[in-house]
């Protein structure tokens, strides 16, 4: 076989594995989520008609669910700009799941696709300053909570950027990201990185952990990070909810 009819039958091996993945992550997650018809679409922003059954939040994120060859997959990430007579969402990121792009699938978002709210609901993650703050949240909400020293891989030198919790909402597949930052807890959508709530929440400051709340905390790892990151708790995870 020619070597450029050889990379192409690769490459068309790994769009269908790309596409069946995709198709398989969609329908594991799609059983309960609201789904609504694209009205309109107009540069980077969808427009869809209220409906009675959901009312989404300003900030939730969405998500285009496009078919191509009998499959559905999500093509892209919205988040809510506005509400009023119609919802109003801006693309957040095309083919979220096509890793490093590879085999990408480049079709435009149609009126004929669907745009749907609520795809993963259980996986959240909590951010917290202390022990006794974490599981105060975690007892109160009724979520899957991913392991908080997940973040080691994912969390900067210097402080943590809205980019990061998409990068560990996409890898994770989280609904969520609950921030207890400047004496208030935050639930932040995990793909938009929005505040879609806060309410007063107290803790010690002088208890909070540098740079972050993780079950490594008795280990050298966490001991080397705490020496290696001297800043403030609050300052740390600043750049969240700006």
């Amino acid at each position: 076989m020619p070597l450029q009819k050889l990379f192409k039958a690769i490459s068309l091996t790994i769009k269908k594995l790309s596409w069946v993945s995709l198709g398989m992550l969609f329908s594991f997650a799609s059983l309960f989520a609201n789904s609504y018809p694209i009205s309109e679409i107009k540069h980077n922003t969808i427009i869809l008609q209220m409906q009675d059954a959901y009312s989404p939040q300003l900030g939730e994120s969405a998500f285009v669910i496009s078919s191509l060859q009998e499959l559905e997959y999500i093509s892209a990430t919205l988040k809510v700009v506005q509400i009023a007579d119609t919802i109003v969402l801006e693309v957040i990121e095309k083919n979220p799941f096509f890793l490093n792009k590879l085999a990408s699938i480049n079709q435009p978002i149609t009126l004929t696709d669907k745009v749907q709210f609520g795809l993963y609901k259980n996986k959240a993650f909590i951010i917290a300053p202390n022990e006794e703050a974490y599981m105060q949240v975690a007892s109160e909400y009724s979520k899957d909570f991913l392991s908080p020293s997940i973040s080691l891989s994912y969390f900067g030198s210097f402080g943590v950027e809205k980019k990061d919790l998409q990068r560990l909402a996409k890898k994770y597949l989280l609904s969520e990201i609950y921030l207890v930052q400047n004496q208030k807890l935050y639930i932040l959508d995990a793909f938009s990185s929005e505040v879609l709530k806060q309410k007063p929440f107290v803790y010690a400051r002088e208890q909070a952990k540098k740079p972050f709340f993780s079950h490594l905390e008795s280990n050298n790892i966490s001991s080397y990070l705490q020496r290696l990151l001297p800043f403030a708790y609050d300052k740390y995870y600043s750049a969240l909810i700006k």
